[in-house]
Parts: C-alpha cells; structure tokens; sequence
C-alpha cells in the first residue's frame, strides 16, 4: 500500500539526512516541506508536500517558528487568518492557528517577503489571537 503517509516518510527520510546549510531570514516567505499530516493539521500539496510559509523567527541556526499560507482567500474575514500582500503582489492567507516550529532542513526555495511593517502587524495578530 502505497498511501500518502507512506510516501511522505520516505521523504521525510531523505529531508532527515539532509545537512542543515541553509540560512533563514525573518520575513521571508519559502516553500517548505510541511508533509502530511492528520486531521485538521495542515499539510502540504504536490508530490513534495510543500507549502509557503513564513518565516516569523528565527529560533536558532536550525530552527525557525513558521506560519503556513493559504492562498484561498474568503470573502468574509476569518477567525486566525491574516491577510496581506507579498513582495510579489500575491495575497496570502496567514493561517495563524497553524503557527509551528520548523526545521531549517525542511525549507527549500525562498518564494518572496513581506515588509517589516507587514511582519509587526502579524507579530501583535499572533499576541491578541493565539497567545
């Protein structure tokens, strides 16, 4: 059986193995390898399971507390997401109740940023609505 945990943990694997050499910079939106996961946990699309996510913080040289995005966007505001628009005039969907600590081995390719202003707005979203 060849179902999508399994092809993730062979993944997983291989992203294990990986030398962490990569920086992260806060602000900075990447694809990163979220995976599959259960329930209503967010994960990631394609045969990579990966997702955008942006870089909150920078936690040490190899971790960094990340939220996934969204771009589906609703017509109505919605409890724990925020939205805004990138350095490549995309709009983004914070999904703020899906905010994580990532490994610095599951970043790939950088995808854009948001400004600094753009980052302190989402900062005190997080202090109201999460913390």
């Amino acid at each position: 059986m060849n179902t999508p945990f399994d092809k993730w943990n062979e993944q997983k694997k291989q992203i294990n193995t990986k030398p962490p050499r990569r920086t992260i910079v806060a602000g900075s939106i990447y694809w990163v390898s979220i995976g599959y996961n259960i329930g209503y946990e967010v994960y990631g699309k394609s045969n990579d399971f990966v997702r955008p996510v942006l870089v909150v913080r920078k936690i040490s040289k190899s971790l960094f507390l990340g939220i996934p995005l969204s771009s589906k966007t609703h017509k109505k505001a919605r409890l724990y997401h925020y939205s805004f628009i990138d350095s490549n005039h995309t709009e983004q969907i914070a999904l703020l109740h899906q905010i994580r600590v990532f490994d610095i081995r599951r970043r790939r390719n950088k995808l854009a940023e948001v400004s600094s202003e753009v980052l302190k707005s989402l900062k005190e979203r997080i202090k109201e609505e999460i913390i």
